[in-house]
């Protein structure tokens, strides 16, 4: 392969590395998207329970309701954080026996999401927070912008071999044997 062609490979290799690089196609989003959801302590008939909510858009109001059956026993308006978090506590109602009771937060911005807690009667000791993992950090590319990247290199190669076939058939025609 004659220099020249390697430079023109070297120069377009080392322009798609950096044109990855400056359009974030092998970056992560850092801190990664939370998925907004709910999360509280396990509940007890006449307990305290506590709630965290995660991965709401910064500052939302948030409407928060407790429910055991049809019966709505808790509501609040909250504003989430700049960090798109909130905390809230409510008690189980007394007379909730082993039934279930479900903890909806909604936002107009996240949307809705709810949590259904098993009401423990027996318990004696206040069961542990239950917590959420954050969520993956975003490591993939944007294949689309691979499969563009790789189509122009392979017409780049086509056209290298092309100009290169088509000199050397023009210096093999004008080569004069005596």
């Amino acid at each position: 392969m004659n220099t020249r062609i390697r430079l023109i490979l070297v120069f377009m290799s080392s322009s798609v590395v950096l044109a990855m690089m400056s359009s974030g196609a092998l970056a992560q989003d850092y801190p990664p998207d939370v998925a907004f959801g709910v999360a509280c302590t396990s509940a007890q008939a006449g307990q305290v329970v506590e709630c965290s909510v995660v991965g709401a858009a910064a500052g939302e109001e948030l409407m928060v309701s407790a429910a055991h059956g049809t019966t709505v026993f808790f509501t609040e308006v909250l504003s989430a954080s700049a960090e798109g978090e909130a905390n809230f506590s409510f008690t189980v109602p007394a007379d909730a026996g082993d039934d279930q009771i479900m903890v909806t937060v909604s936002g107009e911005t996240s949307g809705t999401t709810t949590e259904v807690l098993a009401v423990a009667v027996a318990a004696t000791t206040p069961g542990a927070p239950v917590t959420t993992s954050p969520a993956l950090a975003r490591t993939g590319q944007d294949l689309l912008m691979v499969a563009a990247i790789g189509l122009v290199l392979l017409m780049a190669g086509v056209v290298a071999v092309r100009r290169r076939r088509a000199s050397a058939s023009v210096r093999d025609t004008t080569r004069i044997d005596v």
